[in-house]
C-alpha cells in the first residue's frame, strides 16, 4: 500500500468528473433491468452502493463481440487488416475485488509468453481499476473459499471501504497514486481499524466449503472419471448463462462475416457446455454428451487449471448461481463429489 486516505461520498461525483479531463471512465449504472458498467459522462450522479453486477468489468477486456480483424480477397492473396488497438487511458470505478482477481487469471489464458493476446494486452495496460469493496456479499458468494476476498487487493490499483458518509481508499499502485487530488484527505488510525472490521465481517460471509483438500488423494485421471460426473450434470440445460456471466472464462469462437470478396473476422463469446463447442474444423467433436462438456467446465476450473497455473481459475463471486435458471449451485457440485 502507498498511501490511505478519505474521500466525502459528495465529491466522488466530483472527483470522477476531474478525471474525463484526461481519461474515459466506467462506472456502474442502473440500466432500467440491471446493473452494468458503462461510461460516465458529466453530470451523472454515481452509484456509489449496489449489488454485484450479472456482467463483470471483463466486457472492457475481452468483449462478447470484438472485431480482430478485416480482409480482402485477391486472385492470388489474402489482404490481412488488423483491427486497431485503442490506446486511451481509462479508469474503472467500482470494481468488484473479486472481478480484479478474475483479470489476473484471464492474463495467464491471454498474456501467455511469447503468444499474447494483442487486443486483450492494450485494453490491461491502458486501465487503471479503482475496487469498491463488498460490505455485503451475495449469500452465494464463496470468494474466501478460493484464495479470493471481498475486500481482496490482488489486481487492484485504489480500494475502497464504505464507512457511512466517506470512502476509506488505499492506494495500492503508483497508478492509482496519479488519482489522487485535493479531493482526498489523509486518513488517521481509527479509519483503518474500522476498515479491518468492515473486511473481516464480510470474509466471515463469503465462505463454504469446497473440500478440495480431499481431491489432493486422487491423480486427476481417477477424478477424471468418476461416476459422480454422469449423474450431476442432469439438470444443466446447457444455456452458457453461468459460462457468460464468470468474470474469469476467455472461451470464444471464431466467426467470419462476408460481404463479396470483403469480410470482417470477430472473436465472440462462447461456452463449454454447447454442444459444437470442441467441434474442430474437420467436423470432429471429441465431447459429444453434455456429461462430457458440464465435467471438463468444472475440472477445468478446479482441476487443469491448477494443475498448469497452481491457481484455482474461480473467484467465488457466485454468479454462476445466481443466474442458473435451474438452480445448480456449482459449490455443491464441487463440494459433495463423491470418490467412492
Amino acid at each position: 500500500m502507498l498511501a490511505d486516505v478519505l474521500i466525502v461520498k459528495a465529491k466522488v461525483k466530483y472527483w470522477l468528473e476531474a478525471l474525463l479531463d484526461k481519461v474515459e471512465v466506467i462506472v456502474p449504472k442502473f440500466t432500467g433491468t440491471l446493473i452494468e458498467y458503462a461510461p460516465f459522462r458529466r453530470g451523472e450522479e454515481v452509484m456509489l452502493e449496489f449489488k454485484t453486477p450479472v456482467l463483470s468489468p471483463k466486457i472492457f477486456f475481452f468483449p462478447k463481440s470484438e472485431r480482430i480483424l478485416k480482409y480482402q480477397k485477391r486472385k492470388s492473396a489474402v489482404n490481412v487488416i488488423p483491427a486497431p488497438v485503442e490506446t486511451r487511458g481509462r479508469v474503472i470505478f467500482g470494481v468488484k475485488p473479486c472481478d480484479a482477481k478474475a483479470l489476473l487469471l484471464l492474463d495467464k489464458q491471454l498474456l501467455r509468453v511469447g503468444a499474447p493476446d494483442p487486443y486483450y494486452q492494450a485494453h490491461r495496460s491502458r486501465t487503471t481499476l479503482v475496487g469498491l469493496g463488498t460490505s455485503q456479499p451475495f449469500e452465494t458468494e464463496f470468494s474466501t473459499s478460493v484464495g479470493s476476498s471481498p475486500f481482496g487487493e490482488e489486481g487492484l490499483d485504489m480500494l475502497f471501504y464504505d464507512l457511512g458518509k466517506e470512502f476509506y481508499v488505499k492506494v495500492l499502485t503508483d497508478k492509482g497514486k496519479r488519482l489522487l487530488d485535493d479531493n482526498f484527505t489523509p486518513a488517521e488510525e481509527f479509519h483503518r481499524k474500522t476498515a479491518e472490521e468492515i473486511k473481516a465481517r464480510a470474509e466471515a460471509k463469503a465462505s463454504y466449503s469446497l473440500n478440495l483438500e480431499r481431491w489432493q488423494k486422487y491423480s486427476p485421471l481417477e477424478i477424471f472419471n468418476l461416476p459422480y460426473w454422469s449423474e450431476v450434470y442432469l439438470t444443466c440445460i446447457e444455456c452458457g448463462a453461468c459460462t457468460f456471466a464468470c468474470p474469469t472464462s476467455s472461451n470464444f469462437r471464431i466467426v467470419d462475416v462476408e460481404t463479396g470478396s470483403e469480410g470482417e473476422r470477430y472473436r465472440v463469446w462462447d461456452a463449454p457446455t454447447f454442444e459444437r463447442f470442441a467441434e474442430t474444423s474437420a467436423g470432429y467433436n471429441p465431447r459429444l454428451t453434455l456429461k462430457e462438456r458440464f465435467r471438463d467446465w468444472v475440472l477445468e476450473k478446479f482441476l487443469f487449471f491448477p494443475l498448469e497455473h497452481k491457481d484455482i481459475n474461480c473467484t467465488g463471486c457466485g454468479r454462476c448461481i445466481e443466474v442458473c435458471p435451474v438452480k445448480i449451485d456449482f459449490r455443491k457440485v464441487v463440494g459433495n463429489v463423491r470418490f467412492e
